[in-house]
């Protein structure tokens, strides 16, 4: 890949970004002032939930922002909930709460590989815990789903053919913005891949 190319993409990835962040913001902003007022009281569980005899929720990334918040939604809907975190996340005193400090880029083989850091957080340890759980998700009676809290930021991401079947997408690194991007973007589709 071209010097001016990979300029080219570390750029897009950051305009891309920004351009997201002011329309979510604007999203935001109307369903807090006008839409979830009007549904605040609205409650609906799915016939998958209802069917959950004594439900648990493992939560990756559960000491950010958008797992805590999380977390506690799974709580106040009586989950038992299993919190996988670099850091360990407070328990509040609720004995339905496991915490486990553990960083899923801690992988011998990434390292190894050379793998791009964001690449190693947001996609390999996912997928090296989603391959450690399936034998207990299999046995689940199809109880269970393996869900994917992701970021918009996916859409500013960049994928070449060439680069996934080289495995240079998993090591080349433009800058921040595009190796987070990049990195959302491969995790949506292992998702993608992993519901089929």
């Amino acid at each position: 890949m071209g010097r001016f190319y990979k300029c080219y993409l570390g750029l897009r990835a950051i305009i891309y970004m920004y351009i997201l962040g002011i329309f979510y913001t604007i999203v935001e902003f109307l369903y807090d002032n006008f839409i979830q007022k009007a549904s605040k009281n609205a409650s609906v569980k799915s016939k998958f939930y209802r069917s959950l005899k004594d439900p648990v929720a493992i939560v990756t990334g559960a000491s950010g922002t958008i797992g805590a918040k999380l977390v506690q939604e799974l709580l106040r809907l009586d989950f038992k909930v299993i919190c996988i975190s670099k850091e360990e996340c407070p328990t509040w005193g609720d004995d339905k709460l496991l915490s486990y400090a553990t960083d899923l880029t801690d992988l011998q083989a990434p390292k190894k590989m050379r793998y791009e850091p964001h690449i190693a957080l947001h996609v390999l340890g996912h997928a090296a815990l989603i391959e450690t759980l399936k034998p207990v998700l299999k046995t689940a009676d199809g109880l269970c789903r393996v869900v994917f809290v992701s970021s918009c930021t996916a859409f500013a991401g960049h994928l070449q053919p060439i680069g996934i079947r080289t495995g240079e997408t998993f090591r080349e690194y433009v800058n921040g913005y595009y190796a987070y991007a990049k990195s959302k973007l491969v995790l949506s589709y292992y998702a993608e891949q992993l519901d089929k």
